[in-house]
């Protein structure tokens, strides 16, 4: 809890920024019995918000190299992987497109980052645990709805930004 307390909404910064790299190994789920201690003591979650602004962070990245390709075919194929994510599902987003590609895997983090941070900043709390992005609107359905659409709209946007502007993509001559 201490450094999700941390000041200028430092803990959420580092947290949005780096979860995705645990999401990549599988070890993101050790963050769960946090969260269900957390709710249970206090009733209500604020990793949450910031999980999910990494999310956002990700689908963001996804979606700015999705519009960016120039193949037909390949656009189609990776829309599949882009749609999951806001789902509250980013391993199609991030093994299909965002980490083989390298940079947007990052520009996600990014997007994560800032995110998480606004979220640490708002003091963002689910009432309960377990859904995010579209799923996870129902957990702030009455306080916090539309800060937590901030917060994904925010994280979206920045890492779609960061994408957009700074990833460009190979030309391949097959």
């Amino acid at each position: 809890m201490y450094f999700f307390e941390l000041p200028l909404g430092l803990g959420g910064v580092i947290y949005g920024g780096l979860i995705q790299f645990l999401a990549v190994t599988g070890m993101h789920h050790t963050i769960v019995p946090v969260t269900v201690k957390m709710v249970a003591e206090t009733g209500y979650d604020i990793i949450n918000p910031i999980g999910t602004a990494a999310i956002a962070g990700q689908a963001g990245a996804a979606l700015a190299v999705v519009l960016a390709q120039k193949n037909r075919q390949k656009r189609v194929t990776m829309i599949g992987s882009v749609i999951p994510a806001f789902f509250g599902i980013t391993e199609p987003a991030m093994f299909a497109i965002n980490l083989p590609k390298g940079s947007p895997f990052l520009f996600g983090c990014v997007g994560g980052a800032v995110g998480g941070g606004l979220a640490s900043i708002l003091g963002l709390a689910a009432a309960g645990t377990g859904s995010t992005m579209l799923p996870g609107l129902l957990l702030y359905i009455g306080d916090g709805l539309l800060l937590y659409i901030l917060v994904i709209i925010v994280a979206l946007l920045t890492a779609f930004l960061f994408t957009k502007i700074f990833y460009k993509e190979k030309v391949t001559t097959k």
